[in-house]
């Protein structure tokens, strides 16, 4: 049972989304959810009119926009998902952006100070009190240590939390009336999505998080002259507040700028992509929205990565399986791509294989005459997931991540160099990290762990037996039996009992009416008793259902 003051912002806030749906034109989608209540009031607010002078991919952009943070973070997950959308609206949710008032500096003194546990002034020497950037979660402002260095601090804004809380469980909701009342939706696992998009901006709100994150790729980089990852102050770091060294250069998608500061807009994108594919193929731990507005460029075309929110990690095999398909498709080899798809545990039957191989071929073969460096890898990268998704098979949700990723850092490159491919500076990372599986030392890695596997296993086994013959002399031990025909044959005696029941009741009533006629016991009709025509009509009922059933089922 919630309580009542929950129940009374849920529904506050059903009547907000439903008004925005009608104010932006999308009616049908409310009643289709069965808003009946909060469409009414929301028809009788902005009448059923829509925004007439804009597409419906751009009034989505908008509605989400005016519904707040989550929805906006909402619709930045779902412009990855180039299986559910078509890509006009894609490329709009893209385009998303969190419009929203600073708040007031006095606020954030009293969130710093109160995580912090001291006064503003003996921490920072000074700190701007006019935010460098203000999102929907956070805002950023300048200040200096009392040693002088410049820093940045990213404080989250009073009541997020709660506020994100409260959208979730809207969403969910939402997702639920998605997946009942709307058909053409169920096959995106609506309620998967939310789930997925409520893990990822839970940890999004603990900064703790963001600052592992950057910790990490630091090391990560720490040999790389081509990188910068700021500094991270932990003593001026909680999970609302986090603070990081002040970093300045060039906007990365600024191309005019770049030139004007002498930089070479080819290096800058290689630089650029080289980071994101090593995060990808190297590190296995990779930057899942590298939006141009969070890479600076330094002197000597070195790129600075600003943001650690959302980061996607893959395993060591599931790098190499990745690695074999992007290679399969910068190859254009189709039987490659099915292979690693197999292994990534996408392709399941042999069937499906086959005929999932047939469409990817045929996808391949419209490749086939176009040189790498003209391959639109990401268009070919969507075309396949949607073939995958046709065949009602799922995507790991870090792929779309990786779609993302590859998508922007393309879109980038092609912006500061038109000639800028990524498939070809995939390819080299892709072919290494398959290399290494044949590597002798990576032999020995596996093989040495295999033992250690091994060696737990022997260690395991002889407590693990004890207790099993330990639990069976104690009769603690249950076992069960599954036969699976069972069910069905059990149904079939069922119904075979209940029949021959039936037929005995038939042939006793038949006799039975035949006795009494025989005996002309009044009330008579028609000259016979009365009793007895009864006996018979039911003997004539039972016996054509009984006929009735066995036609039905085939046994006849």
């Amino acid at each position: 049972m919630f309580p009542w003051n929950k129940r009374l912002r849920g529904l506050r806030r059903y009547q907000d989304i439903v008004q925005a749906m009608v104010k932006y034109g999308y009616i049908d989608v409310a009643e289709a959810l069965r808003l009946r209540r909060p469409l009414r009031l929301g028809q009788r607010l902005f009448g059923a009119s829509e925004i007439v002078s804009f597409g419906k991919p751009q009034r989505l952009r908008m509605l989400l926009e005016e519904l707040g943070p989550t929805f906006v973070k909402f619709g930045q997950l779902l412009s990855t998902r180039v299986d559910a959308l078509p890509p006009d609206y894609l490329s709009e949710l893209a385009t998303l952006q969190d419009h929203v008032a600073a708040e007031p500096f006095a606020v954030v003194q009293e969130i710093v100070e109160a995580e912090l546990q001291a006064p503003l002034n003996r921490l920072f020497d000074t700190v701007e009190s006019v935010p460098l950037a203000a999102a929907s979660i956070a805002q950023v402002h300048r200040a200096t240590l009392p040693n002088g260095a410049r820093v940045v601090i990213k404080v989250q804004r009073p009541k997020i939390p709660q506020t994100i809380a409260a959208d979730l469980d809207v969403l969910r909701d939402l997702a639920h009336l998605a997946e009942r009342y709307m058909v053409e939706w169920r096959p995106f696992q609506l309620m998967g999505l939310v789930e997925e998009f409520a893990h990822t901006i839970t940890k999004e709100l603990d900064f703790r998080q963001e600052r592992r994150n950057l910790e990490r790729c630091a090391h990560n980089f720490a040999n790389d002259p081509t990188v910068l990852i700021p500094q991270a102050y932990a003593q001026l770091s909680t999970s609302r507040v986090l603070t990081m060294a002040y970093v300045e250069g060039t906007k990365i998608s600024d191309r005019d700028a770049l030139m004007r500061r002498g930089h070479d807009p080819h290096t800058v994108a290689v630089h650029g992509a080289n980071a994101l594919l090593k995060q990808i193929f190297v590190h296995g731990f990779f930057q899942g929205d590298p939006h141009p507005g969070n890479l600076i460029v330094l002197p000597n075309d070195v790129i600075a990565i600003l943001d650690y929110g959302m980061f996607g990690s893959i395993d060591t095999e599931t790098r190499e399986q990745l690695a074999a398909l992007l290679l399969g498709v910068v190859q254009r080899n189709a039987g490659k791509m099915i292979r690693a798809l197999t292994d990534l545990e996408i392709v399941a039957s042999e069937h499906g294989r086959r005929q999932l191989q047939r469409e990817v071929s045929s996808l391949v073969d419209t490749y086939l005459t176009v040189p790498l460096a003209q391959i639109d890898l990401t268009v070919m990268l969507d075309e396949m997931f949607k073939m995958i998704r046709g065949h009602g098979l799922q995507i790991p949700p870090e792929f779309f991540l990786l779609l993302r990723a590859l998508t922007t850092a393309e879109s980038l490159g092609r912006k500061l160099d038109p000639a800028f491919s990524i498939a070809e500076h995939i390819q080299p990372f892709a072919e290494q990290l398959v290399m290494e599986r044949y590597d002798p030392r990576y032999i020995m890695r596996r093989l040495g762990a295999t033992g250690e596997d091994a060696g737990d296993l022997l260690s395991y086994m002889p407590g693990a037996m004890m207790h099993i013959l330990e639990r069976v002399q104690r009769g603690e031990l249950q076992m069960g039996v599954e036969m699976r025909q069972l069910d069905r044959l059990t149904r079939d005696f069922d119904t075979a009992s209940n029949r021959l029941t039936l037929a005995i009741i038939l042939a006793a009533s038949i006799i039975g009416s035949s006795l009494v006629i025989q005996t002309q016991t009044p009330p008579l009709l028609w000259g016979y008793p009365a009793l007895g025509l009864i006996g018979f009509l039911i003997s004539v009922v039972l016996g054509l259902s009984l006929v009735i059933a066995i036609l039905r089922s085939g046994g006849f």
